[in-house]
């Protein structure tokens, strides 16, 4: 990034580093469908879960509500701990331990912690289940094994340092133009540049 002379040249070369970097998160479970976990009072069941279900729906940043009950839940478990059948009868004694929920699939990353800090807020919703720790943890270790675009992410912040500008203006200069895309890679790179948590070679926790 040396011959860049101003900070619009580092603008394209920054996207394809995003880019490039959200292509090898596209393989990994849990990253492609971001979900949020609303788990329901018992009050709740059946009509006023349907009725939470219709209105978040209509949230900004929602694509997909799905209302599981208790049965289903407890048929999912099943599934999932299939080797276990202890651990399968002691929740069958005890089917509460899986209340019912709705699943929650929100648009992009972006709008992953805006809409469980909603549904925390909600009226019948005792918890909310949100992967956005163990998601940015997973991420960043990704990010961590990308020896090349590490480099390449070092080369153009230095170089806008040096003419001026600051990562979180290149980045924002690339949201702005479209060349980057809100899949939960990319926006977790990008979000990372903003907040100063990678300078240079390293990442900050």
């Amino acid at each position: 990034m040396t011959d860049a002379n101003s900070c619009a040249d580092l603008v394209a070369p920054l996207a394809e580093v995003v880019n490039e970097f959200s292509g090898t998160g596209a393989a990994i479970p849990g990253l492609a469908d971001i979900q949020v976990i609303a788990f329901l009072d018992d009050s709740m069941i059946p009509d006023g879960a349907e009725q939470l279900a219709a209105q978040v729906r209509d949230w900004d940043g929602v694509r997909v509500v799905d209302f599981f009950s208790q049965t289903e839940a407890l048929e999912e478990f099943r599934e999932m701990f299939a080797d276990q059948p202890e651990l399968i009868a002691t929740v069958e004694e005890d089917p509460s331990i899986l209340p019912a929920s709705l699943r929650v699939e929100v648009q992009d990353a972006s709008q992953f912690r805006v809409v469980a800090d909603r549904l925390r807020a909600t009226a019948g919703v005792f918890q909310v289940s949100a992967a956005d720790d163990a998601v940015d943890t997973l991420v960043r270790r990704l990010w961590l094994l990308q020896g090349s675009l590490r480099i390449r992410l070092a080369e153009i912040l230095d170089r806008g340092n040096v003419l001026g500008c600051n990562g979180s203006d290149i980045v924002r200069e690339a949201e702005t133009n479209g060349l980057v895309g809100n899949d939960t890679v990319s926006f977790w790179l990008v979000d990372a540049i903003k907040d100063g948590r990678i300078a240079g070679f390293e990442v900050e926790p």
